[in-house]
Order: structure tokens, then C-alpha cells, then sequence
């Protein structure tokens, strides 16, 4: 709706003389339209001021339903949600907790079943992290291993001229160390650009492709969400860092056990 637009509302409400529920149907005109982000609130929910809509619904000063916001949701909410159940209930406007269940209940109780699908979706996102963790680390395995047998000759060279087996197998690691090392920070620099720009890279690869890859008019956003936590991404790269040095450290075992006379054999 565009302001000015009018908007016909319809609801069935009740006559206080005869007790007969009728239709009420009402021409209000569109005086501003507001945007949270949510595809559910934006375009199941309208504002009205408080008389016309108890006028419009039959005089009545019954409400089903009072949501506050709050300026910093993530430090009051406790204490805010504790206040109000006590004063509302000590004035007798709810029951309490009923059935293990509290009338007032915060945006995260409200969404419980939102959040959990949320959070079992995260839980997979990390099993699958951690599979991809071990093929990386699989990669990384048979690069040194394939190093090892074609550079076996070298090696035998540099153990003749006095290297020792912990010289040999530092120097492999020190290969797995720096490919590891350039590898988590590239993968950390483009990772958190690419979920701070997710929504913009959907978009652009959807109009090059012409596929709608995120369906706006199913999920609850119009947009892509995306939140980058340090520490998930700190963690995530330590992993992904000392998974290839353990990984590594095999094939360079290896190296440093091989036989100088065996090796300078080999062809």
C-alpha cells in the first residue's frame, strides 16, 4: 500500500444492546506504511490509533495482545519481563503462569519454535563444517605424501649433506605451516565478506542467472540475515589452522624416518 491509498477493513464484532454479531466494515485511508524487515509483520499487521480502533471494533477495551519494545532489549529484558508479570498479575489483567506457561513471555519464548528450527540448522551447518574440515585435511595429507615420494631423492641428497631427521621433518611442516597459515586468513577475509554481503551477492547472482535463489515470499525476511561472531569465526580458523598441521605431520614423519642410501636409490 502507498500512503494516501485507501484500505477497506471488514471484522464481525458484537451489539452490546441486542447481543447480535454483525459485520463492520470501515474505510480508513493509508496516513504512513513502515518496514521491519519481516515479511510475517510487514504484511500481517496494520497501526491504528487506539479510538478508532476500539470505535471500530464495537467500543470495546478489550486486547488480546500489548507489545512493548524495548531501547536495549538485550540488558532489560529480564528485568523488564520479571516487572511486568508480577505488576500485571498483582492487578489481576493475567492469570499468571498457566499450565507452565506465562501470559508475558519475551520475543525469543514468543518465536521458541523459529529459533529452535534455527538452531538445528546451525548444529548441521556445523557437522558439515567439520566434514569439510577433514577433507581439507585429507588434501593436505596427500600433497605432503605425493611430496614425500617425488622428492625422496632430494631428500636422501640434503640427509647425505648432514640434514638430521628432525631437520627433515621441520621442513615439511614448515610447508604445511605456512600453506595453512595463507589459506585460514584468506579463507577468514573472504568468509566474513561474503556473509556480510550475502544478500547483495543472492541478488546479483540472481539477476546474471535469471534463478530466484532466495524466495522472498516464502521466508519470514526479505532479506538475507547474516551475523558474524568473532569468536565462531577465531574458532573456525584455529580448527581449520591446526587440523592441517596434524594432518601433515604424517607425511612428514614419514619423510624424516627415510632410509639416505634407500632414498638416493630411488628414481
Amino acid at each position: 500500500f502507498e500512503v494516501g491509498e485507501i484500505l477497506q477493513i471488514g471484522t464481525v464484532v458484537r451489539d452490546p444492546d441486542s447481543g447480535d454479531w454483525h459485520m463492520n466494515n470501515r474505510e480508513f485511508v493509508v496516513a504512513g506504511t513502515f518496514r521491519t524487515r519481516d515479511n510475517e509483520t510487514d504484511g500481517g499487521r496494520i497501526y491504528l490509533d487506539r479510538r478508532e480502533l476500539a470505535n471500530f471494533l464495537g467500543d470495546t477495551h478489550e486486547y488480546t495482545q500489548v507489545l512493548v519494545r524495548m531501547h536495549d532489549y538485550e540488558r532489560d529484558k529480564a528485568a523488564l519481563t520479571a516487572d511486568l508479570r508480577h505488576t500485571l498479575t498483582t492487578k489481576g489483567l493475567i492469570r499468571g503462569d498457566y499450565e507452565g506457561r506465562s501470559e508475558v513471555r519475551t520475543w525469543e519464548e514468543f518465536r521458541g519454535n523459529l529459533l529452535g528450527a534455527i538452531e538445528n540448522e546451525r548444529v548441521l551447518m556445523g557437522i558439515m563444517l567439520s566434514l569439510v574440515l577433514v577433507v581439507a585435511g585429507f588434501t593436505v595429507f596427500a600433497i605432503l605424501s605425493m611430496m614425500v615420494t617425488e622428492k625422496r631423492r632430494d631428500i636422501g641428497i640434503l640427509t647425505a649433506l648432514g640434514a638430521t631427521p628432525a631437520g627433515v621433518q621441520q621442513l615439511f611442516l614448515l610447508i604445511a605451516f605456512w600453506d595453512a597459515l595463507l589459506g585460514a586468513f584468506a579463507g577468514a577475509v573472504l568468509g566474513t565478506w561474503g556473509a556480510l554481503e550475502i544478500d547483495g551477492i543472492e541478488r546479483w547472482l540472481s539477476r546474471t542467472f535469471g534463478v530466484q535463489i532466495f524466495n522472498r515470499d516464502v521466508y519470514l525476511f526479505d532479506h538475507i540475515p547474516s551475523v558474524v561472531q568473532p569468536l565462531w569465526v577465531a574458532t573456525i580458523v584455529l580448527g581449520a589452522f591446526l587440523c592441517a598441521l596434524l594432518f601433515a605431520a604424517i607425511p612428514a614423519w614419514r619423510a624424516a624416518r627415510l632410509d639416505p642410501l634407500e632414498a638416493l636409490r630411488y628414481e
